[in-house]
């Protein structure tokens, strides 16, 4: 495999990658069918998180704590 031929691949792909974003974000039916699928599986699943901590405070057990941001 030539680095030429990785280049143009990678090209390709970054081309492909962008494209498929632009898609997403114009394209209402692809927006409908992922995007606002996923956006109301986070929302879920931050909702499910949020309970369970409740209940661990509730219990006396406090959660891990949070592992800190790189800068």
């Amino acid at each position: 495999m030539t680095s030429q031929l990785l280049r143009v691949a990678t090209g390709v792909a970054a081309f492909a990658g962008l494209y498929y974003a632009v898609a997403i974000l114009v394209d209402s039916a692809h927006r409908d069918q992922f995007v606002d699928s996923l956006s109301a599986e986070l929302r879920d699943t931050f909702r499910r998180r949020s309970e369970y901590l409740d209940l661990l405070g509730r219990r006396g057990i406090a959660p891990l704590p949070k592992e800190p941001t790189r800068a």
